[in-house]
C-alpha cells in the first residue's frame, strides 16, 4: 500500500445515527466492521439519491463543452473541459485538482489521499474528450446542445456516453462518499481524466514514464468500459490493440486526360484497388506474412466467456443491415471479434467524386488501413509487416509512400482471478441484480496497457456504455438508468474494497458528529 496520511475521523450525523442504532440492536461494543461500514455505504446512497438530479444537469453541462481533442479549432474548449472538472473535484471534496501538462491535451488529475496507509489505494481512469461530430446533418437533435429525453429515458448528444458519463459517476462517486462518511473514507482515491484518449493517447505514455509515481496505487479501474446490457451486467477483460497507416499511390506528377492518357499509364486509382485486395484471402484471411504470428487459439476460459454471452448474430444482422457475417474463415463471429487480429481498409479516395463526370485520370490515391491487435502482438511489428507487404506488392508504373498514423496501442487483457475483477462482479451482481458475464472487446483503449506497464497494477473495465449508445456516431445516446445504476456501483465499489481491508475496528463514539450534507 502507498504510504499515505491518515485523516480525523468525522462521521456524518445521519450515518451515526445509523451506527448507533446498530449498536443498540446488538448490544454494547458489538459493532462490527461490516455494520460500519454498510452503515456509511447506505449514508452515501441516500445522499446520491438525494443529489440525482443535479448530476444528471452536471452531464448536460460537462456534454455541451466541445472537447474534441482532434480538431485543432477546439482544443481551447478541451483546456475549458480541463478547467472545469478541476473546479468540479475542488466543490466534490478532493484534497489536490490539477490540470497537468502532457504537451497536448491535459491529464486532470484529483486525490483524496486521506485514509492512512493502511488503506489501500484506488485510481479510476476516463476520459473527457470526445469525436468530432461530422456529418452534422444526421444529428436529430444539436451535438452540442445536449438533452435529457425524458419520454424515452435516454441522454442525448456527442460525449454523454463516451465517456463523460464515466468521468462524472467517479467524482460524484467520492463526493457522496467523502460527505457520508465526514471526512473518512476506507479508501484513498485518485482520479486519471484523460484529455487525448480518441485521438489514441499520443502523450499519455511519456507522461506517465514522468508521473507514474504520483499514480501510484493498489486498484485501476476503468470508467470507459461497458455493458452488455441494461439489464446484463459484464466485467471487460480484453480489448484490442491498435495501429494504422496511410498509404498513398502516386503515377503522375498531376492529373490527366483519360482520353489522351488513358490505357496508356498506370491508373492510380486501379493499382490502389489491386495493392489493397491483396491484403487478404478469398476466405477473408489476412495475407501479409508473419501477421498471425504469436497469436494464440482461444483458451477454454475464453470459449466458456463466448458460450455464455448473449449474442443472437442473426438479430444483429438484421439492426444493422448486414447482408451476411463475414470473416476469416474457420472462426465465429465472437472469435474473430474478441481474439483474432484484423486488417481493415477504412478509407480510400482518389479522383472526380463530385456531382456528375470528370473524364480525368488522377495522379494519386489514397487508403487508410487500420489493424486491430490481440495478445502476442505489437503495434510496431503489425505496422511493419504490413508496409513490407505494401512495398513487395506494388502494382507496375506506381510509387507509394506509407507513413504511421500515431504510435498504436498494444493489446490487453486482465485476470478475471485478480482481486479488482472480483469485487467490480460482486457489486455489479448486487446493483444490476445478476450474475456478471466475463467478455472481450475488440474496441481499443491505449491507456489500459500504458497504465499497466507503468503502474504494475492491472486495470479493470467497469464502464457502464452499451454497443447500441451510437458511440462515434450521430445521435450518440446514454441510458438514464445505467447513469443512475453507474454510480450506485462506484459509491459501492469503495465502501466493498474499504471493507475488505477491514480498516474499521471500532465505532468512533468518541469523534464530534459533524453533518455534511451535500
Amino acid at each position: 500500500m502507498a504510504s499515505l496520511r491518515r485523516s480525523t475521523v468525522r462521521w456524518s450525523a445521519s450515518a451515526c445515527l445509523v451506527f448507533l442504532f446498530v449498536g443498540a440492536i446488538g448490544g454494547c461494543g458489538s459493532e462490527t466492521t461490516a455494520d460500519v461500514t454498510n452503515a456509511v455505504e447506505a449514508e452515501a446512497l441516500r445522499i446520491l439519491g438525494n443529489n440525482m438530479a443535479r448530476y444528471e444537469a452536471e452531464l448536460l453541462e460537462l456534454a455541451a463543452i466541445p472537447s474534441i481533442a482532434a480538431l485543432p479549432q477546439h482544443q481551447s474548449d478541451v483546456a475549458r473541459a480541463a478547467d472545469w472538472l478541476v473546479s468540479r473535484l475542488h466543490r466534490a471534496g478532493f484534497e489536490r485538482a490539477e490540470a497537468m501538462d502532457t504537451g497536448a491535451q491535459p491529464v486532470v488529475y484529483g486525490e483524496w489521499l486521506l485514509a492512512g496507509d493502511a488503506a489501500p489505494t484506488v485510481l479510476i481512469y476516463a476520459h473527457y474528450d470526445v469525436q468530432p461530430a461530422d456529418p452534422l446533418e444526421m444529428w436529430h437533435t444539436p451535438p452540442f446542445s445536449p438533452v435529457l429525453d425524458e419520454e424515452a429515458g435516454l441522454f442525448r448528444g456527442r460525449g454523454v456516453s463516451d465517456n463523460k458519463q464515466g468521468v462524472l459517476m467517479a467524482i460524484h462517486a467520492v463526493e457522496v462518499a467523502i460527505r457520508a462518511s465526514g471526512g473518512d473514507l476506507p479508501v484513498n482515491v485518485k482520479l486519471l481524466l484523460e484529455g487525448q484518449e480518441e485521438v489514441q493517447s499520443p502523450n499519455l505514455e511519456s507522461f506517465m514514464a514522468a508521473n507514474a509515481h504520483r499514480f501510484a496505487c493498489d486498484y485501476v479501474f476503468n470508467a470507459d468500459g461497458m455493458q452488455i446490457g441494461k439489464d446484463v451486467p459484464g466485467v471487460l477483460l480484453g480489448m484490442r490493440g491498435t495501429t494504422a497507416l496511410e498509404v498513398e499511390l502516386r503515377t503522375a506528377h498531376r492529373d490527366l486526360h483519360s482520353g489522351t492518357h488513358g490505357g496508356s499509364i498506370q491508373n492510380p486509382n486501379h493499382a490502389l484497388a489491386t495493392l489493397v485486395a491483396s491484403l487478404h484471402d478469398n476466405d477473408g484471411a489476412v495475407a501479409v506474412d508473419g501477421f498471425y504470428e504469436g497469436v494464440q487459439p482461444p483458451s477454454e476460459a475464453d470459449r466458456r466467456d463466448m458460450a455464455e454471452f448473449p449474442f443472437n448474430e442473426a438479430a444483429e444482422a438484421a439492426e444493422l443491415g448486414v447482408v451476411e457475417p463475414f470473416g476469416e474463415a474457420g472462426f465465429t463471429t465472437l472469435e474473430r471479434r474478441w481474439l483474432r487480429p484484423t486488417l481493415e481498409v477504412v478509407g480510400m479516395w482518389g479522383g472526380f467524386t463530385g456531382e456528375g463526370l470528370k473524364t480525368v485520370l488522377p495522379a494519386v490515391a489514397t487508403a487508410k488501413l487500420a489493424c486491430r491487435l490481440v495478445s502476442g502482438q505489437s503495434p510496431q511489428d503489425a505496422a511493419d509487416k504490413v508496409e513490407a507487404h505494401l512495398m513487395s506488392h506494388l502494382p507496375p508504373g506506381a510509387n507509394i509512400t506509407v507513413r504511421r498514423l500515431g504510435l498504436g496501442a498494444l493489446p490487453f487483457s486482465a485476470d478475471r482471478s485478480s482481486p479488482a475483477a472480483k469485487v467490480a462482479a460482486r457489486v455489479l451482481q448486487e446493483v444490476m441484480g445478476a450474475r456478471p458475464v466475463f467478455f472481450k472487446s475488440g474496441a481499443s483503449i491505449p491507456a489500459l496497457a500504458i497504465l499497466h506497464a507503468h503502474l504494475g497494477v492491472e486495470p479493470v473495465c467497469l464502464g457502464f456504455k452499451l454497443d447500441s449508445d451510437l458511440l462515434h456516431s450521430p445521435n450518440e445516446r446514454f441510458h438514464r438508468s445505467l447513469y443512475r445504476q453507474g454510480h450506485e456501483v462506484y459509491v459501492k465499489l469503495l465502501f466493498a474494497i474499504g471493507g475488505d481491508t477491514k480498516r474499521h475496528e471500532a465505532l468512533p463514539r468518541s469523534q464530534q458528529h459533524q453533518h455534511s450534507e451535500l
